[in-house]
C-alpha cells in the first residue's frame, strides 16, 4: 500500500547512486532491487531524466529519513575507481537539483545518501558536488529552471 506524503512536508532530497551498469533501465533496476520503486528520479549519463514516482509518495530508500524526502539516483558507479561522472549528468543533477528547491521553496537540502545512513553511497566524487553546490545554492536558486526546460528532458 502506497504512502503519500504533502508537498509542504517534503524538506529534503536525498542523492543515490544505482551500482549497476550506467544504461540500466527502470525496469532492470525494478528487478535487481527490492522494493521498487525507490527513486522518484533516475538521472543518467547522458543528462536524460526519468521519473519513477510522483513525489507526493513516500518510498522507502532511505533508513528512517523516508518522509519528507525526495529521491533521486544518478545510474551508474561511483566508487573511488570510478571518481567523475560524465558532463551531462551534473548538469542535469543540477537542473533537477534547482528546480525542485525552486518549485518546493521550503526543500532545505541536499544530501547524500551516506551523510543520512551509515552507507558508501553515492560515491565520493558525488558527495563532494553536494559540498559545493551547498555552498553555491544562492546562486543555483537565481538561475530559474524552467518547466519546459527541464520537462523536455524527463521522461515519464
Amino acid at each position: 500500500m502506497a504512502v503519500f506524503q504533502a508537498r509542504d512536508r517534503i524538506r529534503w532530497v536525498v542523492l543515490h547512486a544505482t551500482f549497476g551498469s550506467p544504461f540500466e533501465t527502470p525496469q532492470a533496476l525494478g528487478e535487481r532491487l527490492e522494493g521498487w520503486p525507490l527513486y522518484h528520479w533516475l538521472v543518467y549519463a547522458d543528462g536524460q531524466i526519468i521519473r519513477c514516482a510522483s513525489p507526493s509518495r513516500v518510498l522507502y530508500h532511505c533508513d528512517e529519513h523516508n518522509v519528507g524526502t525526495l529521491s533521486v539516483a544518478v545510474v551508474g558507479t561511483f566508487s573511488r575507481s570510478r571518481p567523475v561522472p560524465p558532463v551531462h549528468q551534473i548538469e542535469a543533477v543540477t537542473d533537477l537539483v534547482t528546480y525542485l528547491r525552486n518549485r518546493i521553496g521550503h526543500l532545505a537540502d541536499v544530501r547524500a545518501h551516506e551523510e543520512v545512513n551509515d552507507v558508501e553511497c553515492p560515491g565520493p566524487w558525488w558527495t563532494a558536488w553536494i559540498q559545493a553546490y551547498r555552498r553555491q545554492a544562492g546562486a543555483a536558486l537565481t538561475r530559474q529552471v524552467r518547466d519546459r526546460e527541464l520537462v523536455e528532458r524527463v521522461r515519464v
